[in-house]
């Protein structure tokens, strides 16, 4: 298993993780990351091993006004975590435990990238054997972006 996003937080069959490549290339080229944080995440982890976002200060001045108002170090891990280059090791007292996906994801585990009829057929098989009896709009509900 791995934790990532399908249409919700979910835990997913690691034997399933080239369908889930093309939602991470998407993140990675429509969204904006830090590269300064990217680094400084990745050298962190690099050198200590297994990080949460606790491990991070938020800059002088921050204060955090509710469950959602991240400091930048969360922001970039998440980012970094939706891009697939960050994965969940695991989790402790609900906090998420990054690693590098490389660190995380098991050798054996195919990465190539789909193709369209491929993550087609998976989507509809997926989503069939989540549902039994679906309608289209239905299947197309969690479709890959």
């Amino acid at each position: 298993m791995f934790e990532y996003w399908f249409h919700a937080a979910a835990y997913l069959p690691v034997d399933d993780y080239r369908y889930y490549l093309p939602i991470m290339k998407g993140y990675r080229e429509t969204r904006d990351i830090d590269n300064k944080f990217r680094k400084m995440i990745t050298a962190r982890i690099l050198g200590e091993g297994l990080l949460m976002s606790k491990d991070f200060e938020a800059p002088p001045g921050h204060k955090s006004s509710g469950w959602w108002d991240w400091k930048p170090a969360k922001r970039a891990m998440e980012s970094l975590f939706f891009a697939g280059e960050l994965m969940i090791r695991e989790r402790k007292e609900f906090q998420k435990v990054y690693d590098l996906a490389e660190n995380v994801l098991p050798a054996h585990i195919e990465q190539s990238l789909p193709t369209a009829q491929e993550r087609g057929d998976y989507y509809v098989r997926r989503m069939l054997t989540a549902l039994g009896i679906a309608k289209a709009r239905d299947i197309g509900y969690a479709r890959g972006r």
